[in-house]
C-alpha cells in the first residue's frame, strides 16, 4: 500500500482484520480477515477475481450485451442493475453468480487452495455478472459465511469416494 498505514482491528475472538483493496476492485478498501501469511482466506484459497476488462471480464460483457443488460461502448458502457436502473461500468464489480465462499465450502476445499479446479471456477465467465458495486459488496458482507479450511485427506477420500485398497 505504498508505505501507507493499513488500518487493522481485532475481531470478537482475537482474529485480525485489515482494511485492504477488494479483490474485484482495487480502488475500494474493505475489511478482510487476515491469516499469518498476510492474506485473507478468500485470496489464499481462491485467488483473485478477474477484472471486468480482462479476457474473462470481456466475455462476461459480451454475454451481458447479448442478454440486453449491457449497453454503450468504452467509458460510456452501462450495466442494468437488479434495481432496473442503468449504472456506469466504472461503478460495477464482477459479481459471482455462485458465491466464491459457497463454491469453496462445498467443492473447492477438496481440491485445495488455488488448485487448477478452483482457479477454473474463478476464471469461468459463466460464473460472473457485472453488478453495481454497492449491491455486490452488500451481498458479500451480508452472507455472514466464512471459508472452511482445506479438506483433510479423510474428507477428500470421502468426497471423491476413494476407498482404501489393501
Amino acid at each position: 500500500m505504498n508505505g501507507q498505514f493499513t488500518p487493522i482491528r481485532l475481531g470478537p475472538n482475537g482474529e485480525i482484520y485489515a482494511k485492504l483493496p477488494a479483490p474485484s476492485n482495487p480502488d475500494v478498501l474493505r475489511w478482510q480477515r487476515m491469516n499469518s501469511d498476510g492474506l485473507s482466506n478468500r485470496d489464499r484459497f481462491m485467488g483473485g477475481t478477474p477484472g471486468k476488462d480482462s479476457g474473462v471480464g470481456l466475455q462476461v460483457q459480451d454475454r451481458m450485451r447479448l442478454e440486453g443488460s449491457l449497453r454503450g461502448d468504452g467509458a460510456n458502457r452501462q450495466v442494468l442493475g437488479q434495481d432496473g436502473q442503468w449504472h456506469p461500468i466504472n461503478q460495477t464489480d464482477m459479481g459471482h453468480i455462485e458465491a466464491a465462499v459457497d463454491y469453496w465450502n462445498k467443492t473447492g476445499r477438496y481440491y485445495g487452495p488455488r488448485a487448477p479446479e478452483v482457479r477454473s471456477f474463478m476464471n469461468d465467465p459463466k460464473n460472473y455478472v457485472l453488478e453495481p458495486s454497492g449491491i455486490n459488496r452488500s451481498n458479500g458482507a451480508s452472507m455472514g459465511k466464512t471459508y472452511l479450511p482445506p479438506a483433510t485427506e479423510a474428507e477428500k477420500n470421502t468426497f471423491f469416494n476413494i476407498n482404501d485398497i489393501d
